[in-house]
């Protein structure tokens, strides 16, 4: 083979090798930080999670809390509404009987 043709053939060896190196180093660094990036998206995951948890325990002792509110006022409500009525009835009656 031709001394200088031998020679740009191992300097092309030596380039492709140097390269070769190069995007082996890049693609343990780009493992690495991505590795990194996920582990703390998963934190961050967990995190909402946690929160999302929390919020729905807080959603539902509300709904609860609501529930007996609408329950007491609509009992007071029907309370006042029938005293009312019995006596706005017995008024009327009275009325009437006086005629």
């Amino acid at each position: 083979m031709d001394p200088e043709i031998r020679a740009q053939f191992e300097e092309t060896h030596r380039r492709i090798d140097f390269v070769t190196e190069q995007v082996r180093l890049a693609a343990g660094e780009t493992r690495r930080h991505f590795d990194v990036v996920a582990e703390g998206m998963r934190a961050d995951v967990r995190l909402v999670a946690e929160g999302v948890a929390s919020l729905a325990e807080r959603v539902d002792r509300l709904e609860e809390n609501l529930r007996v509110e609408i329950r007491q006022t609509r009992a007071d409500l029907t309370a006042l509404i029938s005293t009312s009525y019995g006596d706005l009835d017995r008024r009327v009656r009275r009325l009437e009987s006086d005629r």
